[in-house]
């Protein structure tokens, strides 16, 4: 599956999206001026002829455009809080990192691992309490402020497997780059709509104004209040099936869009988990029960295109499906289904997660490596620093410990023990804690961040070490604190970016081997998997940490398959000796973090702390 290719692909219905809404918005201004004449002709009891005043077109698009514009920019900043705000909206409350309740706990552990076997930050995780049915989903402007909730019949009804199924589908929606076209889908509709809700306050105010004209005195006036009420009205009216139909054309191409991605998202949590049974099953639940996938929440209508399945129910929710019909997503995943649903509960607390997994995977599909790694790594991580790194009161002081543990590799027992664990482990660990501290006040998360660059840079010296950990605190407290925006695209193809590209793979050679001319080679490897003719290694000892950095930067700015095909090489480099040093895993997930790609474990053969 080639996420990268479906990220641009996701910008790429998002500007068609964009030219859509255009267009929807062109015809609305010229329908409301449109309306705005014939309303002045027969106001002034002439007949109308349709001869456009465009002297009145500034006026009638401003009119337009304004009310509109105010609810767009309203909508986005009532999801500037991220994924979190969209779960609260819908009555979710967040899971507590020391949480008792063993299906909290398991989900806990599921979304870890299934985010750190995709490479993606390890995301808040949210339950809707009141919602028996089954459903979730994950939103976010990004990964670095996404969410992952599911509902209370998710948790009590999914087997683990089912559960690691709906999860990875989820975490496929972050990496996809689907949460930000979600986000821009909801802001857009609700700028149509304002005009309906217009139309609304119009016909609601049009009778309070009948009174008025027996107060007026001279008969131009009495004229004039006395049509006021039928002016309000109709204006009104207008206002009302102008913006239904606005709405109504906006909704079917948010539904059409949708729709291919959750078939993309499918096949994501597959691959993930290397076990088909695991989402289909939780699909042959939802078809086996009364409630199905069905939430209770007044507002799953507007946040249907994000859930897991179709969340609301009715005539117009069919017609703007926003999922493709349940059927044909299960024989997608299992082509010898016969029809037959599931129903009843997942496993009982206290069981094992080994008694409790029945799905047996595909032949010829066996667990993804990835996520078998994320696994393995959770699992011999000390449950002490898990402890640290899972509650947000004490996930900071653990990222400054672990940015000390880098700045010191010489020192085995610096940082209370860390610089002991193996790169892999510390950057679990940091996943864990950067996701603990993004739930910290704004105001913490801030200072948090501040803290780390005083660390980086209070000696005067700046190295490869710290530049890579700040990477990835930058990003995602750098988003959390609301300090830092995701780069805009400004490089289509490699031979705008040659330069940084060369810096970057340069890097990682000399950090893989000795001998100069082993360099060379594996430099040579990665270079030539970018087509972009020839060009030789450069010597990074000549090239300070800040200039690395500006071309990690560069390079955020490329097209989605551009930064996978950078990172792919990158791997290619470290890879041509046949194995990882921790300073390549560590440098890796810095390019993956400057450039938001996410970077599967990556194993260094390296002992454990």
């Amino acid at each position: 599956m080639d996420f990268f290719a479906a990220q641009d692909a996701a910008r790429e219905r998002t500007g068609r999206l964009l030219w859509f809404f255009a267009g929807a918005v062109l015809l609305t201004v010229l329908s409301v001026h449109l309306g705005t004449e014939v309303l002045l002709a027969w106001y002034r009891g002439t007949e109308f002829h349709f001869r456009p005043h465009w002297a009145l077109l500034p006026w009638t698009a401003g009119a337009t455009l304004l009310p509109m514009a105010i609810g767009v920019v309203s909508k986005w900043a009532s999801l500037s809080g991220g994924g979190a705000a969209v779960a609260e909206a819908l009555g979710g409350r967040r899971i507590a990192p020391d949480a008792g309740d063993f299906h909290e706990k398991r989900l806990l552990n599921v979304v870890e691992e299934v985010a750190i076997a995709s490479g993606v930050r390890v995301p808040e995780v949210w339950v809707l309490d009141e919602e028996p049915a089954i459903n979730a989903f994950a939103a976010g402007a990004d990964s670095s402020s996404a969410v992952v909730a599911v509902s209370r019949g998710c948790l009590e009804r999914l087997s683990r497997d089912e559960l690691q199924g709906v999860v990875a589908h989820e975490c496929s929606h972050i990496l996809n780059g689907d949460m930000r076209l979600n986000f821009h889908m909801m802001a857009w509709i609700a700028g149509i709509l304002v005009l309906s809700v217009l139309g609304q306050v119009l016909i609601r105010i049009a009778p309070h104004t009948i009174g008025r004209a027996g107060s007026s005195s001279g008969s131009g006036r009495k004229q004039e209040s006395s049509s006021l009420p039928l002016i309000l009205f109709v204006s009104g009216l207008a206002l009302l099936v102008i913006g239904s139909v606005g709405a109504f054309f906006a909704r079917w191409i948010q539904a059409a869009i949708s729709r291919q991605r959750e078939f993309l998202a499918d096949a994501s949590a597959v691959q993930f988990t290397r076990n088909p049974e695991g989402i289909s099953g939780a699909l042959k639940k939802i078809g086996g029960l009364d409630e199905g996938s069905q939430l209770e929440a007044p507002r799953a209508k507007e946040v249907s295109h994000m859930l897991f399945c179709d969340g609301a129910t009715g005539f117009f929710s069919a017609l703007f499906a926003t999922h493709p019909p349940l059927t044909e997503r299960i024989r997608r995943l299992d082509p010898e289904w016969q029809g037959e649903m599931r129903e009843g509960p997942a496993q009982e607390p206290g069981k094992t997660d080994a008694a409790e997994s029945g799905a047996v995977p595909v032949a010829g599909l066996s667990e993804g490596q990835g996520f078998a790694a994320a696994r393995k790594l959770l699992a011999e991580l000390p449950a002490a620093w898990v402890d640290l790194a899972r509650n947000p009161a004490s996930a900071g002081r653990l990222v400054l410990e672990l940015l000390q543990a880098f700045e010191d590799e010489s020192a085995s027992d610096s940082a209370g023990g860390l610089a002991a664990c193996s790169v892999p482990q510390r950057m679990a660990l940091l996943d864990l804690a950067l996701s603990a501290a993004r739930q910290l006040p704004k105001a913490q998360v801030r200072e948090l961040l501040a803290a780390c660059e005083r660390q980086a840079f209070g000696d005067g010296v700046y190295n490869l070490f710290e530049m890579m950990l700040l990477q990835s605190i930058r990003r995602h407290l750098g988003v959390a604190s609301g300090m830092r925006a995701a780069a805009a695209v400004r490089y289509a193809d490699g031979m705008s970016l040659k330069g940084p590209m060369q810096i970057v793979l340069s890097a990682v050679a000399a950090l893989g081997a000795e001998e100069e001319g082993a360099r060379d080679a594996s430099f040579q490897r990665g270079w030539g998997a970018l087509r972009l003719g020839d060009l030789p290694r450069l010597d990074v000892a000549l090239i300070p940490v800040a200039a690395i950095e500006r071309a990690l930067q560069e390079c955020e700015q490329a097209i989605a398959a551009l930064r996978g095909t950078l990172l792919q090489s990158c791997l290619a480099v470290a890879s041509a000796d046949g194995v990882y040093t921790d300073l390549e895993i560590a440098f890796i997930r810095a390019v993956g973090d400057a450039m938001g790609v996410p970077v599967q474990p990556l194993s260094s053969g390296q002992g454990g702390c």
